[in-house]
């Protein structure tokens, strides 16, 4: 990939020779860092912290996350030397059908699988955090919870991001929601203080039962009710038969660094690798900017054509993985590229599509003082999922039925196409472009990960670019974003990511460009320099985050 070429060798028993300096953790909210934080000051490690950012960010920020959601954790648990996935995706409830989103003519119904309770899937949060503090943490799951519980019950002032989401998403929500996001007659708006003691009783309840409660008691049959309610088609053997699943990580070594990402059912681990395969045979880092813009377009098309065709929940196709993220595979992708012409889609299909925006779900990275690492991505889809809260739960059913392939070839809300590697099925995993992310070399780590939906694999490959030529951590995760994902046949890009020179370059070898009106994502990252031995991190500006440490 370059020509000064860093070697990074694993030794058996410890992956690092020394511990850091200090922890640190960086997250979409002020509040979920600080309590991080301070659940390290009570003992524990990045696991426990973990739970306790996961719950913060539920009662802080509930239009990206919650129980009511799932989500990813990529994790290294340095005292067994191992890094996993701790899969806590929502599932297709038992009674999905492949054609459950389909007109009688097998035409897709307007909004059917955004909108109402037979969007929603199976929620795996609560496991996941209950698992999470159960096989890797070092306090009771109670204890680590609690904090949310006090926020949620005490309160909290609404920022300017919750008020503009709750006032945009105002239509969508059922009675329950709007009874909870209003205050004093009015929709929440910046300034008020918001409390939510539904919320605050379900995190009580889950925590005194270890999760028991919202897969076995009270609050799975408030779930049920609710999705009854609103046509969905939950059933109490969804929640009974709901498991959190360990898996391994993608793993591969690129130009002397080693990358560990998110395996199916996510898409990002195998886009990610197969893109940095690409560009390290284009020779990138030895180009000039015109010429990397080009290719970095380029692979971002191959990288998300190939998510459409062959990925989906590897507990239910067989996915070629080792040859998607091989170098081989790569060199192959690019028999077709041309420097001096943009590769049309259309000579890979010729679907037109549209594609809304997402800036939807949160992410987090923890590294601790131990060397413990998570990445951690979560979700509920769409802001606040389908709009609908159980009552007397403080919990939003999710909408990540989306996600999966409602028709081959019909674009989801993110415009993301997919194949019958990714058709609904009961108890399957929806595909997701959550990327937890870490990436080492000689120099240090990065843990890095953003919201974003469809456009979150091409914003952690672009952290992860800037990251290895030495860019400090800060301008990382500022830095001005672009992306292609194969359909629409379009480059999106935020304000200031291209200069008039090279819009121009780009439009000569016939590539649509389109500025987008806003930014986009919220990267919330870490690195560990291990010459210094310090952990710095940095939260995007684009976002209310921050990064708390520990020294």
């Amino acid at each position: 990939m370059r020509k000064n070429v860093f070697i990074f060798f694993f030794c058996f028993g410890s992956l690092f020779s020394q511990q850091p300096n200090n922890a640190g953790i960086s997250s979409a909210h002020p509040l979920a860092s600080t309590i991080g934080v301070d659940i390290l000051a009570m003992g524990g490690n990045a696991f426990d912290a973990a739970v306790a950012v996961s719950a913060v960010l539920s009662v802080v920020e509930p239009f990206g996350s919650g129980f009511g959601g799932g989500g990813l954790f990529l994790v290294y648990d340095s005292g067994h030397n191992k890094f996993t996935m701790i899969d806590a995706r929502e599932v297709a409830p038992i009674q999905s059908r492949a054609d459950m989103f389909l007109d009688g003519q097998g035409n897709p119904i307007p909004r059917l699988s955004l909108d109402g309770a037979l969007a929603a899937g199976i929620p795996g949060l609560p496991k996941g955090l209950a698992y999470l503090a159960t096989h890797y943490g070092n306090l009771p799951l109670a204890t680590s919870l609690m904090p949310a519980v006090t926020i949620a019950r005490d309160g909290f002032e609404v920022d300017e991001r919750l008020a503009d989401r709750v006032a945009s998403q105002w239509h969508r929500f059922n009675e329950e929601a709007r009874t909870v996001f209003s205050i004093e007659g009015h929709p929440a708006k910046e300034g008020d203080w918001l409390v939510q003691e539904n919320l605050a009783n379900t995190l009580t309840s889950i925590a005194r039962t270890g999760g028991e409660s919202f897969y076995f008691g009270e609050i799975r049959d408030q779930l049920l009710s609710t999705s009854n309610e609103y046509g969905g088609i939950w059933e109490s053997q969804d929640f009974t038969d709901y498991l959190v699943v360990e898996r391994e990580p993608i793993r591969t070594t690129i130009g002397g660094y080693d990358l560990i990402s998110s395996p199916p059912p996510s898409s990002g681990g195998i886009a990610i690798a197969n893109m940095l395969n690409m560009i390290g045979a284009l020779n990138y880092f030895e180009l000039n900017k015109n010429e990397r813009n080009h290719v970095l377009i380029e692979v971002m098309r191959r990288a998300y054509r190939d998510r459409s065709i062959y990925l989906g929940d590897s507990d239910f196709i067989n996915i070629p993985m080792e040859n998607l993220i091989s170098s081989d595979y790569a060199y192959g992708q690019l028999s077709n590229f041309n420097p001096t012409r943009a590769t049309l889609s259309q000579s890979y299909a010729d679907t037109a599509i549209d594609k809304s925006q997402g800036d939807q779900t949160t992410h987090f990275s923890i590294i601790d003082e131990d060397g413990n690492i998570v990445s951690a991505t979560l979700s509920i889809n769409f802001n606040f999922g389908s709009g609908l809260m159980a009552p007397g739960t403080g919990v939003f059913l999710n909408n990540e039925m989306d996600d999966f392939s409602i028709k081959p070839g019909v674009p989801n809300g993110y415009g993301l196409i997919g194949s019958y590697a990714n058709a609904i099925e009961p108890k399957k995993r929806m595909l997701s472009s959550m990327s937890p992310t870490v990436m080492i070399g000689e120099q240090g780590l990065l843990v890095t990960g953003t919201p974003g939906g469809s456009r979150i694999i091409s914003m952690v490959l672009l952290s992860i670019l800037n990251w290895m030529e030495g860019m400090p951590i800060e301008d990382v995760v500022a830095y001005p974003r672009f992306h292609h994902q194969f359909l629409p046949d379009k480059v999106e890009y935020e304000s200031g990511a291209f200069t008039d020179e090279q819009i121009q370059f780009l439009e000569s070898l016939g590539h649509t460009l389109e500025v987008m009106p806003s930014s986009y994502g919220n990267l919330n990252a870490l690195t560990w320099l291990f010459k210094s031995n310090n952990v710095i991190g940095a939260a995007d500006p684009r976002g209310l985050g921050s990064v708390a440490y520990r020294d």
